[in-house]
């Protein structure tokens, strides 16, 4: 495939043509002239002096409060509702701070950055799925990099207001982009797909993430296929063909790469042996063997899946190797260390039903002399599952060598009670009320040879079990 560069935009990109054919537009109050929109801000405590402002109101903050802050740094305009501008009036009117007036400023936002992102013929790989999306993209990223200029989503930018300003990194340097487009509510892949226009869609995998707020597996699928139906004719799309939902979808009017663990497929990889600390080693279509230095099976199908990306866009499978090889994971993404002769495995992004088994069967692979331990927090989002599916936890860790359980949070008080009726006596179970507490068994407990899992959802922050544990 020949290399592709982004349609040149200049150095400047300025807002007034893009707010004079905007829709939602109310007034506008002083010369726009000289704003370069892509110098932008939607954050009163980190904006410099000559940028653009964007007055978002979200469900707990409204930044038309910290305008008196915003103008005193000198911006060169401020995007405001309707409300805020009333509010701040005689404020903005004083300073001379060039004022747009929008109906919605999370709408601009968004439409600015979709305007913004039509400007590029590059390509743009849009990716989603209920786990292992962030890991995947990286994974992409790193590949791409190898040959092209890529923009990337940074840390977890990947939602209504993230997507739109990884967009806005887009610039005429820009070869490739490479964007994650997250969801917790029906509608928000739709929505971000039209602002990203992906050339090249990626699905991980169809899970239980959220279910609480889908309701069911069944439109847990709809929701990520969006991200295929809302692209253009004749884009590609990458099919993980070892997912039960994501192998029957279907669509005539694009290129369909099949990937997965099969002979015969577009893209596979096949299965050669796990080392040490857990990491794969494995062949790309029966040709190229690759060394992971992410630990995890679950790593592999999401190596498979970049290297597709990758192969469609010119690299070899050398190079794919190459890039993979060095590939690290992200931060408390599987991140490992040693301490005193025990391996701790950082994986507390994150978590639900499915990474959750994932790490799991991980703990129970790594080739170790000692304990397995894992210190596991609530998964949230599940709704009327979560006693369901922390119960149903139990089920599945009564079945692995696991000696030592450890939890926090109170939805992890059905994962305890359900080990102690499989298992009463066989284990350690404990649960605990504060990260700190259980830090300090946990290290009364710890040998050396021992292997630690730490995995829970974000808003159990399982990471200050570990900061708690080897604190000096």
């Amino acid at each position: 495939m020949q290399r592709r560069r982004s349609t040149s935009v200049g150095t400047r990109t300025p807002l007034e043509p893009f707010v004079a054919g905007y829709p939602q537009l109310r007034k506008v109050m002083g010369p726009l002239h000289g704003v370069d929109y892509r110098q932008l801000s939607i954050d009163s405590r980190t904006m410099q002096s000559g940028e653009c402002f964007v007055a978002l109101k979200g469900e707990r903050f409204d930044a038309h409060d910290f305008l008196p802050q915003v103008v005193e740094k000198r911006p060169a305009a401020v995007i405001v509702n309707e409300n805020g501008f009333q509010s701040h009036y005689g404020l903005l009117k004083a300073h001379s701070v060039p004022t747009v007036v929008v109906q919605d400023t999370l709408h601009f936002l968004q439409e600015l950055a979709r305007w913004h992102r039509s400007r590029f013929a590059v390509p743009v790989i849009g990716i989603t799925g209920s786990s292992g999306k962030t890991t995947t993209r990286e994974m992409i990223a790193a590949i791409l990099e190898s040959r092209y200029r890529v923009v990337r989503s940074a840390k977890n930018q990947n939602n209504q207001i993230g997507v739109p300003l990884s967009l806005l990194k887009m610039d005429e340097t820009t070869e490739v982009a490479v964007l994650e487009l997250g969801t917790n509510q029906p509608g928000e892949i739709q929505r971000l797909t039209e602002l990203v226009q992906p050339t090249i869609g990626v699905i991980t995998q169809i899970g239980k993430g959220h279910i609480g707020f889908f309701g069911s597996q069944e439109a847990i699928y709809r929701e990520k296929t969006a991200l295929f139906r809302g692209m253009a004719s004749g884009s590609t799309i990458v099919l993980n063909m070892e997912d039960a939902f994501l192998k029957r979808y279907t669509r005539p009017d694009v290129h369909i790469l099949r990937a997965g663990l099969h002979g015969g497929l577009d893209v596979w990889g096949e299965w050669l042996a796990v080392d040490a600390l857990g990491c794969v080693r494995w062949r790309l279509n029966g040709r190229v063997a690759i060394q992971m230095g992410i630990p995890g099976r679950h790593q592999f199908l999401n190596a498979i899946l970049a290297s597709a990306v990758g192969l469609h866009l010119g690299l070899t499978e050398e190079a794919i190797c190459q890039a993979l090889e060095a590939f690290r994971p992200a931060q408390q993404r599987m991140e490992y260390f040693q301490r005193d002769g025990v391996l701790f495995i950082n994986d507390a992004y994150n978590a639900n039903p499915e990474s959750m088994r994932a790490a799991l069967q991980y703990l129970c692979e790594v080739p170790r002399g000692g304990k397995r331990i894992a210190v596991l927090g609530d998964m949230l989002e599940l709704g009327e599952f979560e006693v369901y599916e922390h119960r149903t936890l139990g089920d599945v860790i009564a079945g692995l060598p696991i000696e030592v359980i450890l939890l926090y949070g109170p939805r992890m008080r059905h994962l305890e009670q359900r080990l102690r009726e499989l298992s009463p006596s066989e284990r350690v179970v404990r649960w605990f009320a504060a990260h700190d507490e259980l830090a300090a068994f946990l290290k009364t407990r710890l040998s050396a040879g021992d292997v630690v899992l730490v995995k829970g959802s974000r808003g159990m922050q399982m990471e200050w079990v570990l900061e708690n544990l080897t604190a000096e």
